[in-house]
C-alpha cells in the first residue's frame, strides 16, 4: 500500500519529506501506551497483533527500538542512493531490515 501511495500522491521528494516520514512513523507508536492503548479497544486489538508473551513488559521498547534502529540502516543508504542517483535501489535495504527482522524470531527461538 505505502508503494501504491507512494505513486498516486504527488509530491517533492526530498530528504526533509523523508525524515518528517520517519518521525511521524516513530510518534504514531505512541497511540500504543496504556492509557490511550486499553481504553481504545481497536488501538488495544492492534497493540495484541504483535504483543508476544516472551517481550512482556518491554513490547513497545522493543518495537520503538526496531524502528529507530531501521531508520538508522535505511537513512545512510538513502542518502548514498540519491548521491549515486540510484534511488531505486532503497528496496533493498526496506527488505533487508523486514526480512531479516522475520527471520531472526524463528532462529531465536
Amino acid at each position: 500500500m505505502p508503494l501504491f501511495l507512494d505513486e498516486v500522491i504527488v509530491y517533492e521528494r526530498t530528504i526533509d519529506v523523508f525524515l518528517l516520514g520517519a518521525v511521524i512513523s516513530i510518534a504514531t507508536l505512541l497511540i500504543y501506551i496504556a492509557p490511550v492503548g486499553r481504553r481504545v479497544s481497536v488501538v488495544n486489538m492492534m497493540f495484541s497483533g504483535f504483543d508476544r508473551p516472551e517481550d512482556r513488559p518491554m513490547t513497545l521498547l522493543w518495537l520503538s527500538t526496531q524502528v529507530i534502529a531501521g531508520y538508522l540502516i535505511i537513512i545512510p543508504f538513502l542518502v548514498l542512493y540519491v548521491y549515486y542517483d540510484m534511488e531505486h535501489l532503497i528496496l533493498l535495504p526496506l527488505l533487508i531490515t523486514a526480512i531479516g527482522d522475520g527471520l531472526a524470531e524463528p532462529v531465536g527461538v
